[in-house]
């Protein structure tokens, strides 16, 4: 009977370098996506609604798109804050919007406009899906 030698080669080292990394950068984007989570989640649990008016908003064209900003000011104990957003696709026309602040610090805000939280929403699921996808993958 013949017997025979196999020598077993140990893996190279460079092999689980990638894999590695890419275990490191989900659970990182896993990190970032939860605590945007969070920081909503205490935004929506402790702001207080009033009521904001849009006195300038205006179209800025370019070739391929068109971005509308709008700029408005609300009130919050007798002071005045002033802010402008760039609104992407959705056209503001002026008048009032609504403002959400955090009663410590009013000048943390967000208006309410169809994009806004639907935008906030989408980063939060983009972050999640490719954390998911760099961790499986």
């Amino acid at each position: 009977m013949k017997t025979m030698n196999v020598i077993l080669k140990r893996p190279n080292r460079r092999f689980f370098v990638i894999p590695g990394l890419m275990i490191i950068a989900g659970f990182l984007a896993l990190l970032t996506a939860a605590l945007y989570f969070i920081q909503a989640l205490i935004f929506q649990t402790t702001a207080v609604e009033t009521v904001g008016t849009v006195y300038e908003s205006y179209t800025e064209q370019s070739s391929d798109a068109s971005e509308y900003e709008m700029r408005y000011f609300y009130t919050v104990d007798g002071k005045l804050y002033e802010d402008s957003r760039v609104m992407g696709r959705a056209q503001v026309s002026e008048g009032t919007v609504r403002v959400f602040y955090i009663p410590d610090n009013p000048g943390n805000h967000r208006i309410a406009v169809r994009t806004g939280a639907a935008r906030d929403f989408g980063r939060n699921i983009m972050v999640t899906a490719l954390a998911l996808i760099i961790v499986a993958g």
